[in-house]
């Protein structure tokens, strides 16, 4: 005879459950983790006003960097993450701001 458990699951049941619940929990906890960091892009680009600094106008990643005072590092991973990310667009050797051309 199988005993019951809470909420009328049987003890195998559960285990199964229990197991496939620690493998969701990880690749779950992973999902949120990552998808955050696109957000915190998006988030930073508006606090350093990169879109406002950007305007209507091309500008490259070393004119972008001066015109927000970031380090050199920022330059070109941060740039390309929100061209990756349709936020910016590249134009040749520099980014457009992609909100500007839908008028």
């Amino acid at each position: 005879m199988i005993a019951r458990i809470a909420h009328g699951f049987t003890r195998e049941r559960a285990m199964t459950t229990t197991t496939t619940a620690t493998t969701t929990s990880a690749a779950r906890i992973m999902e949120i983790g990552m998808g955050f960091w696109p957000a915190k892009v998006l988030l930073s680009a508006v606090e350093l006003r990169l879109f406002t600094a950007l305007g209507s106008t091309s500008m490259t990643g070393d004119e972008l960097q001066a015109a927000l005072r970031l380090h050199r590092r920022a330059n070109p991973d941060f740039f390309d993450t929100l061209v990756a990310l349709r936020l910016l667009d590249r134009d040749g050797d520099g980014a457009t701001n992609r909100a500007s051309k839908r008028g």
